[in-house]
């Protein structure tokens, strides 16, 4: 039995609107600290040794500039939750159909 899979047309245009925000503000925000390392900075908290190592650290891949090098960490994370959101929603369909 295959499953087909189809979007509305509201997720396909919110995707795309997604790319395009995350094209336009991802290098913006990533230039400034977030909330809780600004307070690390305010209270002068030293950053330890990381207990994991992220694949795309700080979202940044030396890649053709900062633009481009902070852009496809920011995709590449927005196909990841896309991915994961879909997987999750095809295993509870396929478990609400046999239920």
């Amino acid at each position: 039995m295959s499953l087909k899979l189809s979007f509305p047309r509201w997720a396909k245009i919110s995707l795309a609107v997604i790319i395009v925000l995350l094209a336009v503000f991802i290098p913006l925000a990533s230039a400034f600290p977030d909330g809780l390392e600004r307070v690390a900075e305010t209270l002068g908290v030293v950053e330890s040794e990381p207990v994991w190592h992220a694949p795309i650290p700080d979202y940044f891949l030396n890649i053709g500039g900062e633009w481009l090098g902070t852009l496809i960490p920011g995709l590449i994370g927005v196909a990841v939750t896309a991915a994961t959101i879909i997987c999750i929603s095809l295993i509870y369909v396929k478990v609400k159909k046999h239920s």
